[in-house]
């Protein structure tokens, strides 16, 4: 584990030096604490504890621990569960291969205790695995050191970082030869996202999965999803793993237990699962109810039963509830699997709406993306509108590069949701849920940062135009474009525009109205100039 990461994960040790290899630290603290070990004197164990079981990014943790005061105490970090032996101090319940990490931190104080704290965010490690810390300390005089600690987990959750989710493709690893995010046999058994879904994690031990699957051999249909997972159950809490989990479906060799990459030991539950899937298109007015079927939806390496990298499954019952206008009949009830794999982001296709992609008043009303239009979106909660834009007003020759910067991402469930100002409702009061409509801004998350510039090319070269937030913060989500009922973006402009050569701006309004597609097959970054 380099120490990149120890940085990024304890602040609490800056002040800190990381002491050495794991091997020599080893070897260092077996020679320090001889004289402890042939006198036979062990203090008794410390306690450990956290404020709260897992963290969602921007949040800081508190640790406190509870030992002989003015002692030394030493961290030992693992990523797996599993015995490591250190010569002359002991067995550790944690360890990873080749052996954990050990490092020193501050001096617990006279009163007998220290609480150290660490900032979590959206590029930590611990999105993608959870880590065991166990203490022990040292006398420093004596070389007398504690019992070990209990075991405590480091988790963060996905939170505000926006993960996207996907279909689960199998790998070499996999006992099935097909990749889907939803499998629903009766109806169909290739749904994937389209565009990426949307997986996040709460404190409140809650999750959401909300987002539009299509068939793929079907494109016709689609169900606008939204499930809520609750009850979560992590590693080392009483009733874990919960009955009838794991849910394995890789081949054995897959298992830390014969060898492979994945550790079932590692996974979270959620013990609660309901959701609602909403027909759109040729499924329009058909309604399912799916529910928790089995083992326990669970969320790790390898949770997909499809491959070996991050992702959660869950076994299914689903009740249908109002059958689709057009296109056939769905059987009353049958069974289904979702497995979704995470990816570090996602680029999804924009393509204008009705009319346009951007309107600018005064500049043109009618620009949509002639290349690129890549939407992409980071787990560390931004995002990033780039293409190229043309006036299809009657002026070809009125093209902009488009850069547009997105920050400050807000789902739902955080303390402050909705932003203030938002949502931006402009469909007609027929569309929404409340009404009996598909579209549900309850569904939608945003992104409260907007800046982006406009290059000019052909004959607005060297002209800028700076865009930034107007009122709502930017919406996403199935209806979010205002302007139809597809999954798309909208958020109102400022518009600050400098002529070539000239130091003085003139300030009007825009509008974004995008719907996002799928996968791009333009280059998201075409080379310069355009």
């Amino acid at each position: 584990m380099p120490p990149r990461f120890l940085k990024k994960i304890f602040t609490m040790i800056s002040h800190q030096r990381l002491l050495g290899s794991a091997a020599r630290l080893a070897c260092s603290l077996t020679a320090g604490l001889a004289l402890g070990a042939a006198a036979n004197a062990q203090l008794d164990p410390i306690l450990l504890t956290l404020d709260q079981t897992a963290y969602e990014a921007g949040q800081v943790a508190s640790m406190t621990l509870e030992g002989q005061p003015l002692h030394i105490p030493f961290a030992i970090m693992g990523a797996a569960q599993g015995p490591t032996v250190v010569p002359g101090i002991g067995t550790f319940g944690i360890g990873m291969t080749p052996a954990p990490i050990m490092m020193r931190l501050p001096r617990i104080r006279p009163s007998g205790k220290r609480v150290y704290t660490c900032l979590f965010d959206c590029d930590s490690p611990l999105l993608d695995t959870s880590y065991y810390l166990e203490i022990l300390t040292v006398d420093p005089v004596t070389g007398e050191y504690s019992g070990l600690s209990n075991t405590i987990i480091l988790q963060q959750l996905e939170g505000d970082c926006g993960a996207c989710v996907e279909e689960a493709e199998a790998d070499s690893a996999a006992q099935s030869p097909s990749g889907h995010a939803l499998w629903l046999p009766g109806i169909g058994t290739d749904f994937v996202f389209t565009p990426s879904g949307s997986f996040f994690e709460r404190t409140d031990e809650t999750a959401r999965l909300i987002g539009v699957v299509t068939s793929e051999s079907d494109p016709t249909k689609s169900f606008a999803v939204d499930v809520t997972l609750s009850d979560r159950v992590d590693p080392l809490e009483p009733g874990f793993p919960p009955a009838g989990s794991p849910k394995l479906e890789l081949m054995s060799s897959a298992y830390l237990s014969n060898g492979g990459l994945v550790d079932p030991r590692n996974w979270r539950y959620y013990e609660s699962f309901s959701g609602v899937l909403t027909g759109l298109d040729c499924f329009e007015g058909a309604v399912i109810q799916v529910d928790r079927r089995g083992p326990a939806f669970q969320v790790g390496k390898g949770a997909s039963g499809k491959n070996v990298e991050w992702g959660g499954s869950g076994w299914i019952d689903y009740t249908t509830l109002a059958q689709p206008i057009s296109c056939g009949s769905f059987p009353a009830s049958g069974t289904g699997d979702f497995n979704l794999s995470t990816r570090v982001d996602c680029v999804d296709c924009t393509e204008a709406t009705t009319k346009h992609a951007i309107t600018m008043p005064g500049f043109g009303n009618k620009y949509k993306f002639i290349i690129g239009g890549d939407f992409e979106q980071f787990t560390n909660g931004t995002a990033r509108l780039a293409g190229v834009i043309e006036n299809n007003d009657g002026d070809p020759l009125n093209r902009w590069a488009v850069d547009i910067q997105f920050g400050d991402r807000m789902n739902p469930g955080s303390a402050a949701y909705p932003p203030a100002g938002s949502p931006k409702l402009e469909l007609g009061s027929g569309s929404y849920s409340d009404n009996g409509g598909v579209v549900d801004p309850a569904t939608w998350f945003y992104y409260q940062d907007l800046q982006g510039t406009l290059t000019g090319l052909d004959a607005n070269s060297g002209d800028t135009i700076v865009l930034t937030r107007m009122g709502p913060a930017f919406q996403i989500g199935l209806g979010a474009s205002g302007k139809n009922e597809s999954y798309g973006g909208s958020g109102w402009l400022t518009v600050e525009y400098t002529a070539a050569g000239s130091q003085q701006t003139s300030t009007s309004k825009g509008d974004i109205n995008i719907d996002i597609g799928g996968d791009c097959e333009t280059d998201p970054w075409p080379t310069w100039p355009w």
